[in-house]
């Protein structure tokens, strides 16, 4: 089941409790489809997140060559990605 809510009415009550919708919400403008809100069916597990983000560190942490800030900054001004 969803529920047609008009773009201005969402963005005004988004911050209602967007934690608690447990249905899907389709935003609408001038009565045509622009979005939707669909609830998050699954749940973060911490453990495993705090898990990932030590792998994450620790493989970054055994590369040879370190992050150059400076040149990644060049690259940006230069227009490069």
């Amino acid at each position: 089941m969803h529920m047609a809510r008009l773009a201005e009415e969402a963005s005004t009550h988004c911050e209602e409790s967007p934690r608690d919708f447990r249905e899907e919400i389709i935003m609408t403008r001038h009565g045509k489809p622009i979005g939707r809100l669909v609830p998050n069916a699954t749940r973060i597990d911490k453990l495993q997140a705090r898990a990932a983000l030590g792998r994450i560190r620790a493989r970054a942490g055994s590369l040879k060559e370190t992050f150059d800030w400076a040149a990644a900054k060049a690259d940006r001004d230069s227009g490069r990605p």
